[in-house]
């Protein structure tokens, strides 16, 4: 877990931020298979898509409704920061983003 990630959980616990997006201890799970293997769940939004995180903590959006995925931040810290400049309108600023097939068959 990158280090910003878990020092954001320790001071504020799991919850909501501004009903968009969601950190719960369930969300918490390890990615198996395409091309994060090896990274990890941590949050979901209003949608129901989900951000994971790899090994040197960038910060991943999965969408829900097809799959694909793209990066969105090279940190949580930077994820936060450009979350609140962006006014917490996270479904807003993911349908911006250009995705790339992800490939959950792939070992």
């Amino acid at each position: 877990m990158p280090d910003d990630l878990r020092e954001w959980l320790l001071a504020l616990g799991y919850g909501d931020l501004n009903e968009e997006i969601s950190f719960r201890k369930e969300w918490f799970a390890a990615i198996e298979s395409g091309q994060l293997k090896g990274s990890a769940r941590f949050a979901q939004d209003l949608l129901g898509n989900f951000y994971a995180f790899d090994a040197s903590g960038r910060i991943y959006f999965l969408s829900r409704s097809e799959p694909a995925f793209s990066i969105i931040s090279e940190s949580f810290s930077g994820f936060v920061e450009e979350l609140v400049r962006r006014d917490y309108k996270l479904v807003d600023w993911v349908a911006s983003l250009a995705t790339r097939p992800y490939e959950w068959q792939s070992q």
